[in-house]
């Protein structure tokens, strides 16, 4: 299956869509007409876009688009504040949207394997994010706004291109697991090394 017929927009009371390994390229824009959809899981396909009228889909808890060919998001997909799981993982992603705070719900978000350099300095705006995932990319500086997210346990950084991080998240009192393992760090800020974090990973890219 390429596409989906444009029909499935006569489905207006469908709450839970799951399309995983379907060999997707592309969406139709109807999606979007599915209002009531609360969970839609696309992984594992080869889209390359989603629809760019996703904030139609004011009640969606869960989206799930990992391993496609994803090259960006749409910026309407920060619209969604009901949204409270975003899976990117596996994708070709170079950067996030600017706005990815307006995300006021999200508790985890999932974006390993991709190509991003830097994250948005307004991710520190997301008051209930637990758990962020990052590893597996070619991130090369994170923003001191993290140390807003006062919610975060766990932070994988892992096998990116940091040479530092900020001490800020020494700050973060929920913080129980931080991966930063095979990136440039030479050394940690003296607060990370004291804080109440339970499980550090911390090794130097070889």
């Amino acid at each position: 299956m390429v596409s989906l017929p444009n029909e499935i927009a006569n489905l207006t009371k469908l709450e839970s869509l799951s399309l995983h390994d379907c060999d997707l390229i592309r969406l139709p824009d109807e999606l979007c007409n599915l209002t009531s959809l609360r969970c839609l899981r696309l992984n594992n396909n080869n889209l390359r876009a989603l629809p760019a009228k996703l904030d139609n889909l004011t009640q969606l808890d869960v989206l799930c688009a990992a391993q496609n060919q994803l090259q960006r998001i749409p910026d309407s997909i920060c619209s969604i504040t009901s949204l409270t799981r975003l899976d990117l993982d596996n994708n070709c992603l170079c950067s996030l949207p600017e706005n990815i705070g307006q995300l006021t719900s999200l508790l985890w978000l999932r974006c390993n394997n991709n190509y991003l350099r830097t994250l948005p300095c307004s991710i520190g705006q997301l008051p209930h994010i637990i758990g962020m995932e990052f590893g597996n990319n070619v991130l090369v500086h994170i923003p001191v706004e993290i140390g807003y997210l006062t919610k975060l346990t766990h932070l994988a950084l892992n096998n990116n291109m940091l040479e530092s991080v900020p001490d800020v998240i020494g700050s973060i009192k929920t913080l129980r697991c931080l991966l930063l393992n095979n990136n440039r760090i030479r050394s940690l800020p003296s607060n990370i090394i004291e804080s109440g974090i339970e499980t550090l990973r911390w090794s130097q890219r070889i």
